[in-house]
């Protein structure tokens, strides 16, 4: 039976928690116009979230769309940096603690200590292994087409 976790979304709203979400956000971002403009009212802008989430009021803003062409042509949405700082303190207080240790040990993206370097060492590990165990061994490459598209 699933566990049930009752009573902490509004026990997380506090601004510290939402500062430390903030500088999370920040990092290799800090120079970018929103990033400044947030900063600059910092304070009421976390408040305001904070309010905004305690009356159960808070809405995301509409997503930021833009095509990249490299290495093909991709549309890439992106939220604006308030919501990206909602989004943070989220996956912060509330996926990550109670989600986290139900992945297998193989889940690499988005986990701290671990990300593509480390997928990329540990399948390098199997592949060796899979190597030495069995006369042939095959990789399938692919790429889902449109896989994301909603």
């Amino acid at each position: 039976m699933p566990k049930r976790i009752n009573h902490i979304f509004k026990e997380n709203i506090s601004f510290a928690k939402l500062l430390e979400a903030h500088n999370k956000c920040k990092k290799n971002k800090r120079f970018k116009k929103q990033v400044i403009e947030f900063e600059m009212k910092l304070e009421s802008n976390l408040i305001q979230i904070g309010k905004e989430l305690l009356n159960d009021t808070y809405t995301f803003s509409e997503y930021f769309e833009f095509t990249i062409y490299e290495p093909k042509e991709r549309k890439i949405k992106t939220l604006n940096y308030r919501d990206r700082v909602v989004q943070t303190w989220y996956v912060e207080n509330f996926l990550k603690p109670y989600f986290k240790s139900n992945f297998i040990n193989d889940s690499y993206a988005c986990i701290e200590g671990k990300g593509t370097h480390k997928a990329v060492e540990e399948t390098q590990i199997y592949l060796q292994k899979a190597d030495r165990t069995y006369k042939e061994v095959w990789v399938l490459k692919c790429d889902i087409k449109k896989f994301f598209l909603i």
